[in-house]
C-alpha cells in the first residue's frame, strides 16, 4: 500500500514538472506577457478615451479567450486608462470594490451585456473598478524601457 502511494505520488510531481517545462506549459509566458500589454495599453491610450480603451481591451480578449487573455486585456486596459482621455459617464453606475456582492453581480451583468459567457471575463471589469475608484496605478517596472511617461 506505502509503495503503490509513494509511486502515485512521484507520478504526480513529475507530471507537475512536465506542465511547468512542457513550451507552452503553466502561466509563465502570460505573466510576462502582463508589462508588455500594460505598455500597449499606455501608447493606446495617449491616442483615445476611456471607452476607447474599452472597446480595444474587449477585442483584444475576445481574440485571445481565457484567464490568460482576460489577464493580459486587464493590464492593457489598467495602462490605457490610466493616460487616456475622459468619456462622460464612464465611472456612472460603477459600485466600489469594496462592496463584493455588489461588484460580483456587477461584472457578471457587464459580461453578459458583452456577450461573453466566460468567467474570466470578469477580470477587465475588475480594472474598470479600480480605475474608476482612482487606483488603477501600475508599478514603473510594469512599464517597458521603450516607453517613457510625460509628466503633465
Amino acid at each position: 500500500m506505502i509503495r503503490r502511494t509513494a509511486a502515485v505520488v512521484a507520478a504526480l510531481v513529475a507530471a507537475g514538472i512536465i506542465w511547468i517545462l512542457w513550451p507552452g506549459g503553466g502561466r509563465q509566458r502570460d505573466v510576462e506577457r502582463t508589462p508588455e500589454d500594460a505598455s500597449g495599453g499606455y501608447r493606446y491610450g495617449e491616442t483615445t478615451d476611456e471607452i476607447g480603451c474599452m472597446d480595444e481591451a474587449l477585442s483584444r480578449y475576445r481574440e485571445k479567450g481565457g484567464q490568460s487573455g482576460a489577464d493580459a486585456a486587464a493590464a492593457f486596459l489598467s495602462g490605457c486608462l490610466r493616460v487616456s482621455g475622459a468619456s462622460a459617464g464612464f465611472c456612472d453606475d460603477v459600485p466600489p470594490s469594496a462592496n463584493a456582492e455588489e461588484s460580483r453581480r456587477w461584472r457578471i451583468d457587464r459580461c453578459a451585456h458583452e456577450k461573453i459567457e466566460d468567467p474570466s471575463c470578469r477580470t477587465i471589469f475588475a480594472a474598470v473598478q479600480k480605475h474608476c475608484e482612482g487606483d488603477d496605478w501600475v508599478p514603473d517596472e510594469e512599464i517597458d524601457e521603450d516607453f517613457q511617461e510625460v509628466e503633465p
